[in-house]
């Protein structure tokens, strides 16, 4: 969201690159007016901060596990995050409040809304991605001349952080776009 919302409103940079870019959230339709609607009912009650249900304080990948989590295919970088939190306990994050879902569903309807940068842009999305929503990702690019869509088979959300020729495949490409003229 913030990288987009920056180009639209004139970041003076000549290309981007996404990474699976939270352009809309993934979940099951039914959900979809409790999670519009749920925000705007309890800004007026003071208690936005409350974590959306289901979430809470606890860390995804201390309590996902390797074997469920939705981010990496990689086990090596999977164990590296969760040594991480133990490590480094300030960069342990929680469930988001209800508050910042409302946030960022507004601002999902806002870039949807708003005319595409006309500067090249390069998304990646693993092909099985299940953290945002693909089909978000792919509306926006159905009328963005300036923009390709890369998915890479095999990765999860962060593609960055996946199976080694995952993430060299996903460096080779963004530095050739980076740098084609």
């Amino acid at each position: 969201c913030i990288g987009l919302r920056s180009l639209i409103e004139g970041l003076p940079v000549r290309k981007a690159v996404f990474s699976a870019p939270m352009w809309g959230f993934k979940m099951p339709f039914f959900i979809w007016p409790v999670a519009f609607v749920l925000p705007h009912l309890l800004g007026p009650l003071g208690i936005e901060c409350r974590y959306v249900p289901g979430s809470g304080p606890g860390n995804y990948v201390a309590e996902a596990g390797y074997d469920t989590n939705l981010l990496t295919c990689d086990r090596e970088t999977f164990a590296h995050m969760a040594r991480q939190l133990t490590e480094e306990p300030g960069l342990v994050l929680g469930g988001p409040s209800t508050g910042w879902v409302g946030s960022a569903i507004a601002e999902h309807r806002w870039l949807g809304r708003m005319p595409r940068p006309e500067l090249p842009v390069l998304t990646v999305l693993g092909s099985d991605e299940r953290v945002v929503s693909t089909s978000a990702v792919h509306r926006m690019h159905a009328n963005w001349p300036s923009a390709r869509l890369c998915v890479i088979e095999g990765a999860r959300h962060e593609v960055m952080m996946e199976v080694p020729a995952i993430r060299t495949r996903f460096m080779t490409d963004a530095l050739q776009f980076l740098e084609a003229r």
